[in-house]
């Protein structure tokens, strides 16, 4: 069986072909919500069910953290930003200023 899940932004698309040899293949995958993926991974074999389940947890894990390091890039470029506005009026390079986090 070939069982393809990818994600687009926090859709999720599906595809599962039976009994298909090994070879090179294009498949062209459905939206499908979470309780219809769960639903369709119940009738599935139960260790590959888990591993796949198990895969499928950390890609949504690992796209959600490329989404927060985004954010938090975006932060950092911003609070530079602030940076260099403001110790530009104060003649001291910015470089030169740590921030150290939770202090104030």
């Amino acid at each position: 069986d070939a069982i393809v899940v990818a994600w687009k932004g926090t859709e999720m698309y599906y595809h599962r072909q039976r009994q298909i040899p090994p070879g090179s293949y294009t498949f062209t995958l459905a939206a499908i919500q979470q309780p219809a993926f769960e639903q369709e991974m119940n009738n599935y074999s139960g260790t590959r069910l888990q591993s796949i389940r198990k895969e499928a947890a950390y890609l949504l894990f690992e796209q959600e953290d490329m989404i927060r390091q985004v954010q938090v890039r975006k932060d950092m470029e911003f609070r530079r930003q602030v940076m260099e506005a403001i110790f530009k009026c104060s003649g001291e390079p910015a470089d030169s200023v740590k921030v150290v986090p939770g202090t104030k």
